[in-house]
């Protein structure tokens, strides 16, 4: 639960994915934080959890990624 490093550590997986157009490790990057920073339960991080989730969300679909599909609509 060290929140600051975990973000750190997301943020940086989501620049590399984007930098590699590794689009369905973007999505699980997405995802994942997504849960950190809910799990973190800070309300400041509700936008930033919608956009995560939204884009997620589009990529699987896009690439027919079911399984984490399903995970980003739960965490929603």
């Amino acid at each position: 639960e060290d929140w600051e490093t975990a973000a750190g550590h997301f943020e940086l997986a989501i620049d590399k994915n984007t930098n590699l157009r590794a689009w369905p490790w973007l999505a699980h990057s997405q995802a994942d934080y997504a849960a950190m920073l809910k799990k973190r339960g800070d309300r400041r991080d509700l936008q930033r959890i919608g956009e995560l989730l939204n884009s997620a969300l589009s990529s699987a679909t896009r690439y027919g990624m079911v399984i984490l599909e399903s995970r980003i609509k739960v965490l929603r």
